[in-house]
């Protein structure tokens, strides 16, 4: 997989997309996890700490053992 594959598997990734069919089975030794912010006001909070752990844990599950999760959040609260 070149530099470009790469980028493009974490944008979707970070989209939200939900097309890991492809990537099915595949590990990868460094995730970079970087989605816009999920909570723009106080009332967003619940749902964007739901949608972090998501995000997170469906990384974790294309993680090689011993790999690295790089996780940035940005949000406003």
């Amino acid at each position: 997989m070149d530099r470009s594959q790469c980028l493009r598997l974490l944008r979707d990734y970070a989209g939200g997309s939900r097309d890991t069919g492809r990537h099915a089975g595949r590990k990868y030794g460094t995730i970079v996890l970087d989605p816009p912010a999920f909570a723009k006001t106080k009332r967003d909070l619940d749902k964007a700490h739901s949608g972090y752990k998501e995000l997170n844990l469906r990384a974790l599950k294309m993680l090689a053992p011993g790999g690295i999760l790089v996780t940035c959040s940005c949000s406003f609260q």
